[in-house]
């Protein structure tokens, strides 16, 4: 990897999900897309999915010992503490190697041990908080950040005089796709699009896969599945998707009259920008039951439960939701206002306080 020793360097970091990275290579992004000479370098995991999706922006990936501190009695706690002072030894070492203006992260346990070195090293540091409620890597860096993002309003108490309302940067790829004329044709009959989040949904594709014959009697449905989780059923009005580019995403939501999808914040975001119409069942046990229930309570979206589904009631709500205009409009406006405009500017100029 070759420093240009007069172009400032900026770190990232963050992985395990791509809901994480996706809003620190929407920065990146914005930031190569101005006129600063900046260097970026991205910390991850060694076998991680941020790996592949941080290639796409043709930054150098460097990966870091990793360790998860789980808030019950195991094991893997004793051996994980090596693993993390042994990031934290690392991350030093490339602080004095590339003297970095600045690391940015996104509440990933990998940047924990990196955000720990830069604040003993003096490197001001930018935690991006996604979710409602504060995840245990971002509480743990919240004391080493100089500023800490938030997507929404409600996090700004937990953070104080740190937090920043900007709200999450997209990619330019989704935003260049969802600003276009619109270069699809859409069927006569109503559309929805199903979202399991980056890694697919195998409870939420079950549901589907049971409900779906009654499903298209009455719409189109465009499912992205996930790697490897593609239905055994298929039939007439039905398409199936592993994985789509951040291109395609944008234009399958456009065309989309209902969303059914996880909740997660990166995903959230792209549905907020084009004011869709959402109806979230969160990951059973998992911090995404608290997202939806804030999106919901707020009524911008409705909220369904996984574990306890009854799926002739499922098909009755989408149906519903899909006839009743005043509604969907009234979830998608809703929604696109709880999100703050214009944050991929705001990112770009709170990187830029840091440079002057």
């Amino acid at each position: 990897m070759q420093v240009k020793k007069n172009n400032p360097m900026i770190f990232f970091s963050g992985g395990g999900s791509g809901g994480s990275v996706m809003p620190l290579l929407a920065i990146i992004e914005s930031l190569q897309a101005t006129d600063l000479d900046l260097q970026f370098c991205w910390f991850g995991t060694k076998s991680g999915v941020e790996q592949q999706m941080v290639s796409e922006v043709l930054v150098p990936y460097i990966s870091l010992p990793a360790g998860k501190w789980r808030r019950y009695f195991t094991w893997r706690n004793v051996t994980d503490v090596v693993f993390i002072f042994s990031g934290f030894v690392v991350s030093i070492y490339y602080i004095f190697k590339f003297s970095p203006k600045l690391v940015v992260t996104a509440g990933s346990f990998v940047s924990v041990p990196l955000a720990w070195a830069a604040w003993l090293c003096r490197v001001p540091i930018i935690a991006h908080q996604q979710d409602v409620l504060p995840g245990l890597a971002n509480r743990l860096m919240a004391p080493t950040a100089s500023v800490i993002s938030v997507v929404l309003a409600s996090s700004l108490v937990d953070y104080g005089f740190k937090a920043r309302h900007l709200g999450n940067p997209l990619r330019q790829a989704f935003l260049r796709s969802a600003q276009a004329e619109d270069d699809f044709l859409k069927t006569n009959s109503p559309e929805i699009l199903i979202l399991g989040g980056g890694q697919g949904a195998s409870g939420l594709n079950d549901i589907i896969e049971s409900t779906l014959p009654e499903l298209v009697k009455f719409c189109s449905v465009t499912h992205i599945t996930g790697k490897g989780k593609k239905l055994h059923t298929i039939v007439s009005g039905y398409t199936a998707h592993e994985f789509v580019t951040a291109t395609e995403m944008a234009r399958l939501i456009k065309k989309s009259d209902v969303v059914i999808s996880r909740a997660g914040l990166s995903t959230l975001s792209e549905l907020a920008y084009l004011s869709k119409p959402v109806m979230l069942v969160p990951m059973p046990n998992s911090h995404q039951e608290i997202n939806a229930k804030y999106f919901s309570d707020h009524g911008a979206a409705i909220l369904l439960d996984q574990i306890n589904m009854d799926t002739k009631l499922f098909v009755l709500q989408i149906k519903s939701l899909l006839e009743d205009n005043d509604k969907k409009h009234k979830i998608g406006y809703t929604l696109h206002n709880l999100f703050p405009k214009e944050s991929n500017q705001a990112f770009v100029t709170l990187v830029k306080s840091f440079l002057s």
